[in-house]
């Protein structure tokens, strides 16, 4: 089975490029860096044209999630994510969930190297 991403006019979004994870099985699969992009942009209620903005943002995100999991599956990633979230609180008035969970990630990711 195929899954495909699509914008809102129903065209399909070739991924960027591809990664490989372990599906927990045993097996490995390729997941595209876009569709993990457009995974972790829904659980921080970004849209497509956010998601896009905060591209960087977004691999830092995943980088440190994997950091902070022993299998590196797509919801696992989302996982440390929303609890990472929830670690670091609510954002002030005005200010972007995924800037305040960046910055704290980008520390940790400083503090690692």
């Amino acid at each position: 089975m195929e899954i495909k991403v699509v914008n809102e006019s129903g065209q399909v979004i070739e991924p960027a490029s591809k990664t490989e994870v372990s599906s927990g099985s045993g097996e490995e699969v390729v997941i595209p860096i876009d569709l993990k992009a457009i995974a972790i942009s829904q659980i921080l209620d970004m849209d497509l044209e956010e998601s896009r903005q905060n591209k960087d943002k977004i691999k830092d995100l995943v980088e440190w999630a994997k950091t902070q999991i022993e299998k590196p599956t797509l919801a696992n990633i989302k996982w440390a994510i929303r609890e990472l979230e929830s670690r670091v609180g609510v954002p002030p008035l005005g200010e972007k969930r995924i800037n305040k969970i960046h910055r704290f990630a980008a520390l940790e990711l400083q503090e690692q190297r």
